[in-house]
């Protein structure tokens, strides 16, 4: 997943007496927990990888699909993450090409199949906003972390790339290629152009992948969505609802906590 995230321990006054643990996590867990982070992050590429044969194909309900439960791996790369540390750094390399590929690639090229194909240099455009986007992101989101510390807080600056591709892989299950008005179209390439400006800006969102019941009811939503009639639908809506309220309400919260 999208690791532009700012984390920082509040500081006590324990902390001037005791020296700081050098190694606080066995050697064991950190040895289980590395493995199975790049389980997680071989999964997001398989899938990115699938997605993107899918939407080669014309397949882009599958290729939203196969976007959607990328999303689930990505949540689990965030619950089995490690401390910051040295060895860290190459699966942060690691995760942030996986990420490039699955939730800005695949969802820039689905976006094009899906409504912006014929509109020639403006539907290219349209590519070019959400591709770039995410390469922005990604390349600067270790500055980010460097340069934009905040005590006692854990959250993005911006709204990750995962949120734009589910918008995306959520249209893909509504509409058909060729069954969208221009009016809609011309509606569609001003929210992706919205989001990728807010996945670039410097607003601070909280992470709702750390909260396990919130994970919970994205796999229940998932799995309603690949169950098909009468769930499908309204798994949709909530999950676009959900989004929504967490890009207008969500930097609220984060601010309170500054």
């Amino acid at each position: 997943m999208d690791h532009k995230e700012v984390k920082k321990r509040k500081t006590g006054r324990a902390a001037s007496v005791r020296p700081p643990v050098v190694n606080e996590v066995p050697a064991q867990r950190t040895a289980n927990r590395g493995f199975w982070f790049y389980v997680a992050c071989g999964m997001v590429f398989v899938l990115g990888f699938a997605a993107l044969m899918l939407v080669i194909k014309g397949e882009l309900r599958l290729a939203g699909r196969a976007l959607l439960v990328a999303m689930l791996f990505a949540g689990l790369e965030y619950n089995v993450m490690l401390p910051a540390q040295e060895p860290m750094s190459r699966a942060d390399e690691f995760a942030a090409f996986t990420d490039l590929l699955t939730f800005s690639v695949v969802p820039g090229f689905l976006m094009f199949r899906l409504a912006f194909e014929h509109w020639g240099v403006l539907g290219l455009g349209g590519l070019f906003v959400i591709i770039f986007a995410g390469v922005l992101r990604l390349s600067l989101y270790k500055i980010y972390n460097h340069n934009n510390p905040v005590q006692g807080w854990v959250g993005f600056i911006g709204i990750p790339c995962t949120l734009t591709a589910v918008f995306i892989a959520l249209l893909a299950q509504l509409f058909d290629t060729g069954s969208l008005s221009p009016v809609f179209r011309l509606g569609l390439l001003m929210a992706v152009i919205g989001l990728s400006f807010l996945t670039v800006s410097t607003i601070r969102y909280p992470n709702p992948a750390k909260s396990p019941w919130i994970l919970s009811l994205l796999v229940l939503a998932v799995g309603a969505i690949f169950y098909g009639v009468p769930v499908q639908l309204p798994a949709i809506y909530a999950l676009l609802l959900s989004g929504a309220v967490y890009i207008i309400l969500a930097p609220l919260s984060a601010r309170e906590r500054r």
